[in-house]
């Protein structure tokens, strides 16, 4: 029988002892579970120019960190932090108990402002929690995001006119006009929604809405022109998605009138046969000489 080493008996032993502290050594759970734009806003993390800007943040207070043990935590600051062009810091003061294993949600909100966060680019930020833990030991959390946009209402006009715009030809192409007024009013909608996409590139979001709106305007007089009149863009995408529903029944039918047609020739090809064996049953014999 082999004898254990000084050095095998020591790393036995150093293994052992990990195995027992292991379970002390958990890591904190997450502190900032989750955050959260709210609206009111254009898409989420964008917002127009002056209004006001909220995020809720979700702050948990874990059991133990390592062997220490958390009765509570009491958090004193929420900052949200944008660092691209200096620290601009967005923050809550607050004095908010959280015990071990609950939860606190807390919102921080402030007036969006284009001299602050230009409207040319998103930002990217983090989020800071500074808290006390047991009422007494300071310290902090960090989350990162990016995302967050401000934008002029001439970009969000310019957006919106863009949606109703696409609407409108996506349902109604020029070539589905009848009368050649309704065709040519399209054909220069699509002009100058091109013209308003190139402005919209520069950065020109005024030229980009005014460029926009005629072109949704041209396409509302070709409508009229055409006898639609009335029709809105929701309309429009609603009569396009039918014409998509009317094409796929269209296709399926013919798919199925294939179909049937392969069987009847199958069929045929059967009776076929069978017809060949009757007549070979039924015809009458060679008389033997």
């Amino acid at each position: 029988m082999k004898r254990i080493g000084k050095v095998s008996v020591a790393l036995l032993t150093a293994l052992f002892a990990v195995m027992i502290l292991m379970p002390m050594a958990k890591p904190a759970q997450a502190s900032i579970e989750n955050w959260m734009w709210l609206p009111p806003y254009v898409t989420e993390g964008t917002y127009v120019n002056g209004t006001t800007a909220k995020m809720k943040v979700a702050v948990k207070c874990p059991t133990y960190v390592g062997i220490d043990y958390w009765e509570n935590i009491v958090v004193t600051a929420v900052s949200i932090v944008f660092y691209q062009w200096g620290d601009i810091n967005k923050s809550l003061s607050t004095s908010t108990t959280i015990e071990k294993e609950k939860w606190s949600f807390l919102e921080v909100s402030f007036t969006t402002n284009t001299e602050e966060f230009t409207e040319l680019m998103s930002h990217y930020f983090y989020i800071q929690v500074n808290f006390k833990i047991n009422g007494s030991k300071p310290d902090r959390w960090l989350d990162y995001g990016s995302g967050f946009k401000v934008i002029s209402q001439n970009q969000k006009d310019a957006m919106e006119l863009e949606d109703k715009f696409q609407a409108y030809k996506n349902a109604y192409p020029a070539y589905y006009f009848y009368t050649v007024s309704g065709r040519v009013l399209a054909s220069q909608a699509i002009a100058e929604a091109a013209i308003a996409e190139n402005l919209w590139d520069t950065k020109d979001f005024a030229g980009a809405k005014s460029h926009y709106q005629t072109a949704v305007d041209l396409y509302e007089e070709a409508f009229d022109i055409d006898g639609d009149k009335g029709m809105t863009w929701q309309e429009a995408g609603v009569n396009a998605t039918s014409k998509q529903a009317d094409a796929a029944m269209l296709s399926a039918q013919a798919l199925m009138n294939q179909a049937y047609g392969y069987i009847l020739v199958g069929l045929g090809f059967v009776l076929i046969g069978v017809g060949a064996i009757v007549y070979g049953m039924k015809k009458p014999k060679a008389a033997q000489a």
